[in-house]
């Protein structure tokens, strides 16, 4: 106890300045990089969830079923009441950040922000589809560098992007790259039971179309969005339940990865407020935009 207490005393002054100096904008993308912490683990274990490998970059269809897949398994999570989701943060004006264990990897959870958006539902989903990445991204995320598209897609229900996203570097850690499968259901398409509107991103394997960015380390990230329509406000202006179920590793765990190390309790200490910060933050762009 008395070799560890020096160690625990430095953590804690550390994240007291962090707390103090850390930016809303910081905050957020701190929350989105949630991270496996194997900064003492000298081998690279491949992780299974990080992303679906694509046979065949040119079937619609075969791309649209591998987001079908992912998509139900975070509808389950968003919309359970499970009693594995911790609350790590609620806000007065309507914003909860909570936290459910994972059972494939315990140090890659599920994370959920819920919060009332001011504008309807379709004007939502529109806002947050891939093509407005370039307005609002750099806003709320200050490590956003671009992405590019690789290829894209429509079919009868959802429009589709295969893209890389690139981050800069964050903080003493090096940059990442994402590959990853962007889809926006279309409006008029078949919806969930209660009319919930659905759009999102989840990490594909695609090494031929997408491969290793030299100088980045590759990462892992899905985020599902649902829209669900609520009551009007006070004043009657329109408002939308957003809830966003994500997930994502910077450190490269699969077969033939880098590492790229990020040790989990600098991310675990802000991960309450960091949340509450982005949607916040999320919230002020969309009522400008719209």
């Amino acid at each position: 106890e008395a070799y560890h207490a020096p160690h625990t005393r430095r953590a804690t002054i550390i994240m007291k300045i962090i707390s103090i100096t850390i930016t809303a904008n910081t905050a957020l993308w701190l929350l989105l990089l949630m991270v496996l912490p194997q900064c003492c683990v000298s081998t690279v274990v491949a992780a299974p969830y990080r992303g679906k490998t694509i046979q065949n970059v040119d079937s619609g269809e075969e791309i649209y079923q591998l987001y079908q897949d992912k998509l139900q398994e975070y509808q389950d999570k968003a919309f359970s009441n499970s009693v594995g989701w911790k609350t790590l943060k609620k806000t007065n004006d309507e914003i909860e950040i909570s936290i459910l264990p994972s059972d494939d990897a315990r140090d890659c959870p599920y994370i959920r922000m819920r919060a009332t958006m001011p504008t309807t539902a379709l004007k939502l989903q529109s806002f947050m589809s891939f093509k407005n990445w370039k307005i609002f991204m750099p806003l709320i995320n200050p490590f956003y560098q671009g992405m590019s598209v690789v290829k894209e897609y429509s079919t009868g229900t959802a429009q589709m992007v295969m893209a890389r996203k690139l981050s800069t570097r964050i903080f003493g850690f090096g940059r990442r790259d994402f590959s990853l499968l962007s889809i926006v259901e279309d409006h008029d398409a078949p919806k969930r039971n209660d009319g919930v509107l659905v759009s999102g991103s989840i990490s594909v394997i695609a090494p031929e179309h997408i491969p290793r960015y030299q100088g980045f380390t590759r990462a892992f990230q899905d985020m599902v969005c649902f829209y669900k329509a609520v009551d009007s406000n006070a004043e009657g202006h329109d408002q939308t339940e957003l809830t966003i179920i994500l997930r994502t590793d910077l450190n490269d765990s699969t077969d033939g990865g880098s590492g790229g190390y990020v040790p989990m309790w600098l991310v675990a200490k802000t991960l309450g407020i960091a949340g509450s910060k982005a949607m916040h933050g999320l919230r002020k762009v969309v009522k400008k935009q719209m």
